[in-house]
């Protein structure tokens, strides 16, 4: 199944949702429409009856975290050790 961002636009999904609302279409309706799941549907319900205008429906990825810059020298450092006795030819 392909995501939902990837098969319907922001403005689409607020007027199924707005037709939902003036109950102009069902749950079932939008589901089937959609190819979503009743959670899922309900999770995007919830989020534009808070802010109508705020829905979307983008994918938004997480953030990368980043090792600190003293965490990435220390590992390097102890890399390098590893490395020195791995190729040491009296070991």
């Amino acid at each position: 199944m392909e995501q939902l961002h990837k098969r319907f636009n922001t403005g689409q999904v607020k007027e199924l949702f707005f037709y939902y609302e003036k109950e102009e279409l069902t749950r079932g309706e939008i589901q089937k429409t959609l190819n979503i799941s009743k959670s899922h549907f309900f999770e995007l319900i919830k989020e534009y009856r808070q802010n109508p205008k705020e829905l979307g429906i983008e994918y938004k990825r997480a953030e990368v975290s980043k090792l600190s810059q003293e965490t990435e020298s220390l590992m390097r450092e102890e890399l390098n050790k590893e490395y020195s006795l791995i190729n040491n030819p009296q070991i």
